[in-house]
């Protein structure tokens, strides 16, 4: 699915201004620097925007306070599994949390056919 010019522009504002969590995670996440995997920071991904993708993996990572079974349903019936971190345990614990997000991925194979949204 191609992506609307707005909502290119949402997440290229977003982007912008990210949290003090999104940030410290995007510095571990960035650059193949976490288990020599691509992740892509605010990515567009049919109508939702998400924090932080591994297309290769089809596994997403977000840093809110909440979880929403719409988003999660939207991912999941389209392959993709998302994990829900808290902002305070990230920026608190974030060696803890990317054990956590590499315990997550150890389950998660590479994707064959992946999903073009």
């Amino acid at each position: 699915m191609q992506q609307s010019v707005v909502q290119t522009a949402w997440a290229r504002d977003l982007r912008r201004h990210p949290s003090l969590a999104q940030l410290a995670l995007w510095e571990a996440l960035r650059d193949r620097r976490f288990m020599g995997l691509k992740f892509r920071r605010r990515a567009p991904l049919g109508p939702l925007i998400v924090d932080f993708a591994c297309l290769d993996r089809g596994f997403i990572v977000e840093v809110c306070d909440v979880s929403d079974w719409a988003r999660d349903h939207w991912l999941a019936e389209r392959g993709y599994l998302r994990m829900v971190l808290n902002d305070r345990e990230v920026v608190s614990d974030l060696p803890g949390c990317l054990m956590y997000i590499g315990a997550r991925l150890d389950g998660v194979r590479l994707r064959s056919n992946v999903c073009k949204e």
